[in-house]
């Protein structure tokens, strides 16, 4: 149970780093144990079409999150400059 209960609070941390990108992205799914955030335009990497970019985390510290928050700001930034978002 404790397992479960740290998944949690992984899931409701993340999600709030998230919910800074909701006004320029499309909400897919919001639920207690999901949220999905789309790009509504191609996307290209490695000359490649990709249809998703997920990650799985399972465990957070405060050096994590704030590694999460810093790669999500460069990522998003990058996405704006190829005209993904």
């Amino acid at each position: 149970m404790k397992r479960r209960a740290d998944l949690i609070v992984v899931f409701k941390k993340l999600k709030s780093i998230l919910k800074e990108y909701e006004s320029q992205l499309t909400v897919r799914a919001d639920f207690d144990s999901r949220y999905e955030l789309w790009s509504e335009k191609d996307v290209i990497i490695g000359g490649k079409k990709r249809k998703e970019v997920f990650f799985t985390i399972k465990k957070v510290d405060a050096i994590l999150l704030r590694q999460i928050k810093s790669a999500l700001k460069k990522g998003f930034s990058e996405y704006k400059k190829n005209g993904w978002i």
